[in-house]
């Protein structure tokens, strides 16, 4: 005796399989999105290539974290996001050269 499925439970089934792959591989970018301060990621989205770190700290205010390696001139300032995520700016002898916005932690 072989059942077989109806499409009308096939389609269905097989939709909330999409989705529920779909927000599973999307997780952690939605996370951040619902945890993150829309207008702070705004203020973020201004800094620019070339911009010196006095300038970068008037936009963003104060950072909260500094991290550096010895004999470098390379230095990173981060700001928490989420978790284990932060917003953080490399600069390279006082001027910015790349921001990232899910940084990890230092």
């Amino acid at each position: 005796m072989q059942t077989r499925l109806k499409p009308r439970y096939l389609i269905p089934a097989t939709l909330v399989v999409i989705l529920i792959s779909t927000v599973w591989h999307f997780r952690d970018a939605l996370t951040l999105y619902w945890h993150t301060a829309p207008e702070f990621h705004a203020r973020f989205e201004k800094i620019e290539r070339g911009q010196t770190r006095s300038e970068v700290e008037e936009i963003l205010g104060k950072p909260a974290q500094h991290f550096a390696f010895e004999d470098s001139p390379e230095y990173y300032l981060g700001w928490p996001r989420y978790q284990h995520t932060t917003y953080a700016v490399k600069f390279r002898d006082g001027h910015v050269i790349a921001s990232y916005d899910r940084f990890g932690s230092f």
